[in-house]
């Protein structure tokens, strides 16, 4: 079952609680949410997949303006996905989940506030936090808290991280092999610090 196939969601100004549920996939297709204005809390899952678009339309997520809250949950949170963090000033806050991996094949642009962005992958088997994707937080300076990790094989793979400005924190980590392979993180100006680790058996990087 799906929950949001190949529909848009426009929500508009005020402060909106948005829940999309569904028992294979949450968003699904070319679908769309458009959070607009306001101090929004949306809420993403299904079972295999809480977004799942395609490689050619992918699935969007748009968070407008507002201190905005986004979590996204499934076997796979992310896959072939966008979501966006307009760009205000106010500080969003952005969660996938997933048991076998957080985020596959997709961009996740965070905005001009100081913006926290959490992926994991909980299972404890072959799975990546971030996996052949990209991640954009380049935008503003107030600094983001970054944190990928995973239970089982890498944090990050295949991925790209810019974080060009503002102070960051940004921690990719592994609780078995390896915190970060084929991957690269793009730092610019501001006083970042990067931690990348693998807690138990292998490298912080490969």
């Amino acid at each position: 079952t799906v929950a949001l196939s190949t529909s848009t969601l426009v929500a508009g100004g005020g402060d909106d609680t948005i829940s999309v549920s569904g028992g294979t996939y949450g968003l699904y297709g070319a679908s769309s949410i458009e959070a607009g204005a306001g101090n929004d809390s949306i809420d993403i899952s299904g079972v295999q997949y809480g977004i799942f678009g395609a490689a050619t339309a992918p699935a969007v997520v748009n968070l407008g303006t507002g201190a905005d809250t986004l979590h996204i949950s499934g076997e796979v949170g992310i896959r072939s996905g966008v979501v966006q963090a307009d760009g205000d000033a106010q500080g969003d806050r952005i969660t996938v989940s997933g048991i076998l991996h957080g985020v596959m094949e997709s961009t996740l642009t965070l905005g001009e506030g100081k913006d926290t962005l959490i992926i994991e992958s909980t299972g404890s088997g072959s799975g990546i936090g971030v996996r052949n994707s990209v991640i954009d937080a380049s935008a503003g300076n107030a600094g983001d808290i970054i944190s990928i990790s995973s239970v089982g094989y890498t944090g990050m793979a295949g991925s790209t991280l810019l974080a060009d400005g503002g102070n960051n924190l940004i921690t990719v980590s592994s609780e078995k092999y390896t915190g970060m392979a084929g991957s690269t993180i793009n730092l610019g100006e501001g006083r970042d610090t990067v931690t990348v680790e693998a807690k138990t058996f292998k490298f912080g990087m490969d």
